[in-house]
């Protein structure tokens, strides 16, 4: 036997015997030869870049093969291809990879437009911005069309004034599935690319502008390490990364292969624009298809969740149909579009209202199907939380205007009592047949119902609906409650914080336009709610959230330094604000409890330095400064402590406050910080 060259399989085929075999007749050497590609680029580290351009180019043409099994085992090598080739080896063969799915997605045969639908989740995980690139140039536009004449069919090609037609395919339950997912995920993507994640979304309607609701989410970033308005730290003018070429002399390999990282679209090349016109097509033709599979498949998901081990399909479209949806009108920008799409929406929710959301998942339901049922939960509370809130930048839209077209559809008030008791088993954990104990509420939970919270406590009570003040008071003492549980997790208590820091910070802005005051309780029509229980009440709830703070510090230490910064950047930010003189006594008692987190004298052991001292590296100095400052702000606040009127009052006030910079001095003696925090008591 003839030794080749070059790395073999165990039969002995050589990669160019493999290739040759991908373009034989019999559909069993097909798939052998995907096999055999699989097995030489596990043994050969280099092979599979240094080769990516054929192979890509053979697995390509496969796409569209006649044979049903063949696409799937070019489906599964591709997907383990494409995961262990990095992805700026991908970016310069786009566009010959879309060429190829773009032109399968519109394929004669419904079979073949199905499977390539599988080949774009493996592109939207691995490569995502190929996908979804806009303009003319791009293939958002393209893919999208593909999604909508597998899914509409006639209806769309007809409307658009194509010249040719097809007839609308018939799929099957499991194929609408794939679809429907593979869309969502799809219009997330684009999504992802028009802006970074905003956890604060749900307050954006209440700013007067766009720009004043930035400024306010800046306020409480954390993204360039110190944030404080008093230490800023010195940085040097450097060129941007773009421009990383103007210093460079000699090029090397490594700094070719750096450039390169800038040839792929990135966040600027994508315009609202482009975007913008493809969410207006997709808005326009997806509506229709999103109540007929609400209509479709909700009832008959809800009647078989005891009587099945894992999620039925109907189970898992009715969750994918509402994740599209949520891609669909979450986050509106365009004011021309909103009054419709919110029409849009109102109308799917009075279709589903009736069935979700699911309040007991029952005693034989299975994990599976319980973890699908709160996906699903999530989600319509999340799609119920647009509802209820003002869409941005949409003047011609006013909130009474929203009242009048939700009452066409849906009953606020009525909604909003009806879904309460499901919000506070979220956040109590309500016990289950599975979880005796309940389930604690984790970060990605509590992202979901934060934007329901703040549109329950900001939404007027209504007697004759059922949902009062003592109703929200319910859902602010579970909240504070959550945060005081030692089981829960450090990152979902950073939520829930950051959330109330945000209530209290937002009455302090000047385009703030909400009705929601935590000072002032709104009317409720029917009954005298300006109780001074009431109020007291709900200041008490935001004071305990507030002084439980300096007790997570401790707890912390230095185990989660980042958690720790931004725990201390929303005091500050409060102090900062005049934000923290939630009674007479607030501001003394964080004082006091923040002096075990610098230093304590214990009676035996002398000086005992707290988690201050323990933070290292850049970022931790950074934090040590951020506490100085907050330090310094505490202290401006006892020179002339708000509500205290009595000069006896005012001198124990900074007698106690003294306790607290002794405690500061003690802890940055022979540090790096002695020369700052010198400075900042002289500002005193």
């Amino acid at each position: 036997m003839v030794e080749k060259a070059g790395p073999t399989t165990k039969k002995h085929q050589s990669l160019s015997d493999l290739l040759s075999l991908l373009k034989h007749y019999s559909a069993n050497s097909r798939k052998d030869a995907l096999m055999g590609l699989r097995e030489l680029f596990s043994a050969y580290a280099d092979a599979p870049i240094s080769n990516i351009s054929t192979v890509l180019l053979a697995c390509c043409k496969l796409i569209s093969d006649e044979d049903g099994s063949v696409r799937k085992s070019n489906m599964q090598f591709m997907d383990w291809y494409l995961h262990n080739i990095p992805q700026k080896a991908i970016l310069p063969h786009s566009a010959t990879l879309m060429l190829y799915v773009t032109s399968a997605l519109t394929h004669i045969f419904p079979e073949i437009r199905v499977d390539t639908i599988k080949l774009l989740d493996i592109l939207l995980d691995v490569c995502p911005v190929i996908v979804v690139s806009p303009g003319p140039n791009g293939h958002a536009d393209r893919v999208l069309q593909g999604y909508l004449s597998l899914l509409v069919g006639d209806a769309m090609r007809v409307e658009d004034g194509f010249a040719t037609t097809s007839p609308a395919v018939v799929l099957s339950a499991q194929s609408k599935l794939s679809a429907v997912a593979s869309l969502a995920q799809f219009l997330q993507a684009i999504k992802r690319n028009m802006s970074s994640d905003d956890d604060l979304w749900y307050l954006r309607g209440s700013f007067t502008s766009g720009k004043a609701y930035q400024s306010f989410v800046e306020l409480l970033s954390d993204s360039q390490g110190s944030t404080s308005l008093v230490f800023m730290p010195e940085t040097e003018p450097s060129l941007s990364p773009k421009d990383y070429w103007l210093k460079t002399e000699n090029w090397t390999i490594e700094d070719i292969e750096h450039s390169l990282d800038f040839c792929q679209i990135d966040d600027s090349d994508i315009t609202e624009t482009d975007n913008g016109s493809l969410f207006e097509k997709a808005e326009k033709h997806l509506h229709r298809l999103l109540v007929e599979l609400c209509l479709e498949y909700v009832p008959p998901a809800m009647m078989t969740l005891d009587s099945r081990a894992e999620p039925s399909t109907e189970l898992r479209i009715v969750n994918a149909t509402l994740k599209l949806a949520k891609s669909l009108y979450f986050d509106v920008h365009d004011s021309a579009r909103s009054r419709r799409n919110y029409s849009q929406l109102l109308s799917l929710m009075s279709h589903i209202s009736t069935y979700l959301p699911v309040m007991n998942e029952g005693d034989n339901c299975s994990t599976e199907v319980a973890d699908e049922l709160q996906a699903i939960n999530l989600t319509y509370n999340e799609l119920l939380a647009i509802c209820l809130l003002s869409p941005p930048n949409s003047a011609p839209l006013k909130r009474d205007s929203i009242g009048k077209l939700m009452s066409r559809s849906l009953d606020v008030g009525k909604e909003i009592s009806r879904v309460a008791p499901w919000i506070l088993g979220m956040i109590r954990g309500r016990p289950t047949a599975r979880h005796s104990l309940g389930r604690p509420l984790s970060a990605q939970t509590t992202s979901a119902i934060l934007p329901t919270i703040w549109a329950m406590i900001s939404h007027s009570p209504s007697i004759q609906a059922g949902f009062t003040v003592s109703t929200q008071l319910d859902i602010l003492r579970a909240v504070v409650e959550q945060i005081q549980r030692p089981e829960i997790s450090y990152a979902t208590k950073l939520l829930l914080i950051r959330s109330l820091m945000s209530l209290l910070l937002i009455e302090t802005e000047a385009s703030y336009q909400g009705s929601f005051r935590p000072t002032r309780l709104p009317h409720t029509a029917g009954t005298d709610i300006g109780s001074s229980s009431a109020k007291d009440s709900r200041l008490k709830l935001f004071e305990d959230s507030i002084l439980n703070i300096p007790k997570l510090l401790w707890e912390l230490g230095d185990a989660n330094p980042k958690t720790s910064r931004c725990l201390i950047l929303y005091l500050l930010r409060c102090a900062q604000r005049k934000a923290l003189d939630i009674t007479n006594t607030t501001v003394l008692q964080i004082s006091q409890r923040l002096i075990p987190f610098f230093c304590v004298q214990h009676p035996t052991r002398g000086t005992l330095l707290g988690p201050f001292v323990r933070f290292s590296g850049p970022n931790g100095v950074n934090t040590q400064k951020l506490a100085l400052d907050l330090v310094l702000a505490l202290g401006r606040y006892h020179i002339n402590p708000p509500g205290s009127t009595k000069a006896q009052d005012i001198d124990v006030t900074n007698s106690q406050a003294s306790n607290l910079l002794v405690s500061v001095t003690n802890s940055v003696a022979n540090t790096v910080h002695k020369a700052y925090w010198e400075s900042l008591q002289s500002r005193l």
